[in-house]
C-alpha cells in the first residue's frame, strides 16, 4: 500500500525520496536487511547441580542443605563488521556541492556547519574512509562457573529460630549487549561516532549473604530481624570512550565510540 500510495504521488508531479528497505543497495538477496544489520548469537548452555540434606533433632535441632551449581557457556556471536558506504553517512556529495556557500537570513552568505567545518581535506579523507568494506567474523567466548550454596536453619527454643543462607550466582548479559555488529555515524559537528556490542563479555556474579531471627512470641504475632549482604562483580553497563579507528588505510581519531 505505502509504494502504491509512493508511486500515485510521483505520478502527480511529486518528488519524494522514500525507498523500500529491500531497495537499499547491498542488502541480502531475498531479505530487507544489510549484512551489517544481521547478528546471529549461537548460545549453548550445560549446568549440573548436586545437594545434599541433614538434619538433627538433639537439643540443639537444626536442618539445612548444601549444594553446588556447575554451569559451561559456550557462545558464537557473528556479524558483519564495517564503517559503512559515504552514501549510508550522508557525505556522498562533492565538498564543494554538500558544502557550497549559501545564503542566510541573516548575516553574510556562509558554508553551512556540521560535517562541513571539517574542510575539504578532512571530508575528502571521511569519504575515502566509508568505503563500505565489511569483514565477515564469529567471535567465540566460554566460560565455566561452580556456584555454591548453603542453607542452615537453628530452632534455638521453640519460639526462637535462626536462618542462614549463602551462595554464589550469575546473571549472563543479555543478547543486546553481545551481538557482533559495528554501527557507525556522524554527530552534528561532523565527528565519526559508533556504537557496537562485545561478545566476549563475562556474567556478572555476586555472593550473597541472609541472616536472620524469628521470634514467634504468640500464636498469631512473630517479630523478624534480618541482615543481608551482597557482592556484586562485572556490572553490565554503557561508556563513552575515544578509539582511533582504521579502515582504508585512513584513520579517524577524533570521534566517539559508545561500547
Amino acid at each position: 500500500l505505502a509504494q502504491s500510495i509512493e508511486s500515485m504521488y510521483k505520478a502527480q508531479g511529486g518528488s519524494s525520496s522514500w525507498n523500500q528497505l529491500s531497495d537499499r543497495p547491498g542488502v541480502v538477496a531475498g531479505t530487507p536487511y544489510l549484512p551489517s544489520e544481521i547478528q546471529p548469537i549461537d548460545q549453548k548452555d550445560w549446568a549440573a547441580y548436586t545437594q545434599i540434606n541433614f538434619a538433627s533433632d538433639g537439643p540443639l535441632r537444626f536442618s539445612g542443605n548444601l549444594g553446588v551449581r556447575w554451569v559451561s557457556t559456550h557462545l558464537n556471536s557473528s556479524g558483519a563488521i564495517g564503517i559503512g558506504t559515504a552514501a549510508a553517512l550522508g557525505i556522498s556529495d562533492p565538498y564543494s556541492v554538500r558544502c557550497a556557500v549559501s545564503n542566510r537570513p541573516f548575516g553574510p552568505p556562509s558554508i553551512p556547519g556540521g560535517i562541513c567545518t571539517l574542510g575539504p581535506q578532512e571530508y575528502a579523507a571521511l569519504q575515502a574512509f566509508a568505503d563500505g568494506t565489511t569483514v565477515t567474523e564469529t567471535v567465540k567466548n566460554s566460560y565455566n562457573y561452580f556456584l555454591p550454596s548453603l542453607n542452615l536453619k537453628f530452632g534455638l527454643t521453640d519460639d526462637v529460630i535462626l536462618r542462614f543462607a549463602g551462595s554464589k550466582v550469575l546473571t549472563r548479559p543479555e543478547n543486546g549487549y553481545i551481538r557482533d555488529y559495528f554501527t557507525a555515524g556522524l554527530d552534528t559537528t561532523g565527528n565519526l561516532t559508533a556504537t557496537a556490542g562485545d561478545p566476549t563479555l563475562k556474567p556478572a556474579t555476586a555472593w550473597q549473604f541472609d541472616l536472620t531471627a524469628e521470634w514467634y512470641f504468640s500464636r498469631v504475632g512473630s517479630l523478624t530481624f534480618d541482615l543481608f549482604y551482597k557482592d556484586v562483580k562485572n556490572f553490565f553497563y554503557q561508556s563513552v570512550i575515544d578509539l582511533p579507528i582504521e579502515n582504508n588505510g585512513i584513520t579517524i581519531p577524533d570521534r566517539k565510540s559508545v561500547v
